[in-house]
């Protein structure tokens, strides 16, 4: 148990150095020239910017979810909304600007949370709810897939072409954790 703590204790002490394949506590990005299609810049900190995007359409459609009158929302209306929504999202791997990418990933904050919101609790579901929760589960599962395999093959990582080498958190965080 100590040394799972001392451990962590000197991961702490890594240093954070703003170049190229460092990475700030809690980023999941190097902030780095090379991923600043990745960033955007808040308070002079750098935000991943599909996260940032996603958090504020999750809670855009939390937050209007209400005003939506449902009882007038049929399921087809409600397939057909939310597969527009998320377009831009499909889209994305072929338009590479920063402003497209920040709409296309708040669209879909927006359709995720709406997507099971609405859909478990708000739209009258044509068959038992189990059933309709499941079949939206594995359309979920399905369609995320799906947009994973096109913007993997779309998107080259531009850590590979890097010359200050390829990060690699998981080798740092082992050789420290190594190291006692």
């Amino acid at each position: 148990m100590a040394g799972k703590w001392l451990n962590r204790r000197r991961l702490r002490r890594l240093p954070s150095v703003p170049l190229a394949g460092a990475y700030l506590p809690g980023a999941h990005h190097p902030h780095c020239h090379r991923y600043d299609h990745h960033l955007i810049w808040i308070a002079g900190r750098p935000l991943c910017l599909g996260c940032t995007s996603l958090a504020i359409g999750a809670v855009l459609a939390a937050s209007t979810l209400t005003f939506v009158p449902w009882a007038q929302v049929t399921v087809e209306t409600w397939i057909v909304g939310h597969l527009l929504l998320l377009m831009p999202t499909g889209l994305q791997p072929w338009c590479q600007r920063k402003s497209f990418k920040i709409i296309a990933r708040t669209l879909l904050g927006m359709t995720s949370v709406s997507y099971w919101i609405s859909g478990t609790f708000f739209l009258r579901s044509p068959w038992p709810r189990w059933m309709w929760v499941a079949s939206m589960a594995c359309a979920f599962g399905l369609s995320h897939q799906l947009l994973t395999r096109i913007r993997t093959s779309q998107t080259p990582d531009p850590c590979q072409s890097c010359p200050e080498g390829l990060p690699d958190v998981q080798l740092e965080f082992a050789t420290v954790a190594g190291a006692t």
